[in-house]
């Protein structure tokens, strides 16, 4: 035995160790070698799951210092791993609080303590290198190797701003609000600020509403979970943030899990809560096994529907997200094959490339709307093949294909309404003054198809007048004090003719009152008239 613990440092075998130390030394390389591989192998499908989520994750060492960083991370963040690493996380991940604009702090200074327990997802403004800001939903979770002191924190960021513009677009009466409440699969309750319950959309089976109505909700909770649901409340109302947390409920014979996103209604005071009753995924996750744990971490705190697939098509995982976009559990499906627990997707785009991605083994993606109820959506897949099989993500589409059909009829309007005008409609940004939007008619009256002021910026100034410049300039200044008038020049054609000119401009504000574009409106003034003294 010693000899063959020395041989690692000689990297030899004496001719004279004997048999034994021989064959002792072949089965010590052999395990090495397997162990080594095992490590790539697994480093390989982290790498592989990492690059695959849409979802920013960062790792962190015990110290705080960045460690690992997936793609969508270094967009969202603007830091190149091969930068970040080693810096410190509050360096690289700079978070605002939506709301006061006030830095929200290092996530590693609280995740790192000894005993912190998960946080649940936050709503931040994510400032990133290039001073770029994006809304995101972060969560911060400590990560242990078995012991008590954590080994290092992983953070996942999703960027939700575009989510959030279409939250501030839309305004939905009271009467609509309560009538979707109603229908929607989730349990809506809404309390007012002693958190009495005022509004219930449905009850557990063997409940009703009036055994809710006007109680206290943290009455009706376990003991161990008040705290937690008054601290999430007290936070919702105070801070005006989402909170959300998981509470149980006994219901008959059983204990019922939810997990609640609760957020002040504006100006009523009042608190609304959507519950998701999550007992099946709670029961899936007691027997999950804990063998690859940071990649089932990851898994697990992604919003992307997913599911892997082994080279057969069965279902080898299935996440909540999934559960929830195509209306069957895990426990329904793991273990049989993908296209027998869905056969009305049987033949189609899905099946085929699920398919090709097994047989070119090769990563693809695709958008594709199924139309078959009761899964009619529009579906941004991407698939990625694996040692076993493919790992398949997804999420619906379905409502930014609506926005973007909304927004072509909407184009098109415009453009039939602008071709129709005789006057020249040139439209620029009032804060960097980039030209946005001129119309066919500007060709009529400068003489310069409208292609041209697109490409040079500059170009409307350089045709004014030289006498008449600074009417123009004095203009620049006055519309932001008048927010709107009309100013006379005159402009040289490019076939040297002058043209009398009508700049008839007014600001427009956005829902805050701050001028984000002036539209000018010119007409031509020189027919019938003699070109004025300006000066």
């Amino acid at each position: 035995p010693e000899t063959v613990r020395d041989i690692p440092r000689y990297g030899y075998v004496p001719k004279d160790a004997g048999t034994e130390v021989l064959c002792l030394t072949l089965e010590t390389a052999l395990k090495l070698h397997q162990a080594r591989e095992e490590v790539r192998r697994s480093r390989d499908r982290l790498a592989l799951t990492l690059n695959s989520i849409r979802e920013a994750v960062i790792v962190t060492d015990p110290a705080g210092g960045v460690e690992l960083m997936n793609p969508a991370a270094e967009t969202l963040t603007g830091w190149p791993i091969r930068t970040a690493r080693g810096r410190p996380l509050g360096k690289v991940l700079q978070i605002l609080d939506p709301v006061t604009r006030m830095p929200k702090g290092n996530p590693a200074d609280l995740t790192l303590k000894p005993g912190f327990a998960s946080e649940a997802s936050i709503h931040a403004v994510l400032v990133s290198r290039w001073g770029r800001e994006y809304h995101v939903s972060l969560s911060a979770i400590p990560l242990r190797d078995g012991g008590d002191m954590p080994s290092g924190i992983l953070v996942t960021l999703a960027d939700i701003s575009a989510s959030m513009a279409v939250q501030e677009a839309l305004k939905r009466s009271e009467e609509d609000l309560r009538s979707w409440m109603d229908a929607a699969p989730d349990i809506i309750t809404i309390v007012d600020s002693e958190y009495r319950i005022t509004y219930l959309n449905r009850a557990e089976a063997g409940f009703s509403k009036a055994d809710f109505y006007g109680k206290c909700l943290t009455d009706l909770i376990p003991e161990e979970f008040r705290d937690r649901v008054r601290r999430a409340l007290d936070e919702a109302k105070s801070d005006g943030t989402s909170q959300v947390y998981t509470t149980a409920f006994p219901a008959r014979g059983e204990t019922l899990w939810y997990e609640n996103r609760a957020a002040a209604r504006s100006g009523s005071g009042d608190i609304i809560i959507f519950s998701t009753n999550i007992t099946d995924r709670k029961r899936a996750e007691t027997a999950l096994s804990h063998s690859d744990h940071l990649r089932q971490e990851i898994l697990d705190n992604v919003t992307d529907a997913f599911f892997s697939l082994d080279s057969d098509l069965r279902v080898t995982y299935f996440n909540a997200a999934a559960e929830a976009a195509l209306g069957r559990t895990s426990a329904e499906v793991l273990g049989r094959p993908l296209f027998d627990c869905f056969p009305e997707a049987r033949g189609s785009i899905f099946e085929a490339n699920y398919r090709r991605a097994l047989e070119t083994r090769e990563p693809l993606s695709f958008e594709a709307r199924f139309e078959v109820e009761p899964l009619d959506n529009w579906y941004d897949v991407r698939v990625y093949p694996n040692e076993n099989g493919i790992s398949v993500f997804f999420h619906v589409t379905t409502e930014r294909k609506r926005a973007e059909e909304e927004l072509a009829a909407s184009r098109s309007l415009l453009e039939s309404v602008l071709s129709g005008m005789t006057e020249a409609l040139y439209s620029v940004d009032a804060r960097t003054g980039q030209l946005l939007l001129v119309n066919d008619a500007v060709e009529t009256i400068f003489g310069r198809p409208k292609e041209d002021f697109y490409a040079d910026p500059g170009l409307y100034a350089k045709m004014v007048h030289p006498e008449d410049r600074a009417i123009v300039e004095r203009s620049a200044r006055e519309i932001f004090e008048r927010e709107s008038g009309e100013w006379f020049y005159r402009i040289v054609r490019p076939d040297g003719a002058v043209r009398l000119v009508s700049d008839k401009a007014r600001v427009v504000k956005d829902a805050a009152g701050v001028p984000f574009r002036i539209d000018c409106v010119f007409r031509d003034l020189t027919e019938g008239r003699a070109l004025p003294e300006l000066s």
